[in-house]
């Protein structure tokens, strides 16, 4: 599993390249993402901002530091789902966001 690392007050911001079983850029589907992140006790702290980049199948998942300024210090958790509108949802793995305590504040 991996694991990102913020210093809490930050900018979180993680690129998500989707691709088809071909290999082919999956577009258009920033509507159809969405991405929270809670804390092992299933407390939500914040969801990313999810646009697509100019390049093809490539997604920006953001959170603004005004929101992770708030962020308990520690292990938090995401992961992303996906619903294409019509019963189909797929949701990744469970992935791991440690948050430390910055120096300059």
């Amino acid at each position: 599993m991996y694991t990102l690392e913020l210093t809490r007050g930050d900018t979180l911001s993680v690129i998500v390249v989707r691709k088809d079983e071909n290999g082919n850029a999956l577009t258009g589907d920033a509507s159809m993402l969405r991405s929270q992140i809670r804390t092992p006790s299933d407390n939500l702290v914040g969801s990313f901002t999810i646009t697509e980049t100019s390049t093809p199948g490539e997604y920006l998942f953001e959170v603004a530091s005004s929101i992770t300024n708030t962020f308990p210090l520690g292990r938090l958790e995401w992961d992303i789902e996906y619903n294409n509108g019509t019963g189909y949802v797929k949701s990744s793995e469970t992935l791991t966001i440690r948050v430390d305590k910055g120096v300059t504040r």
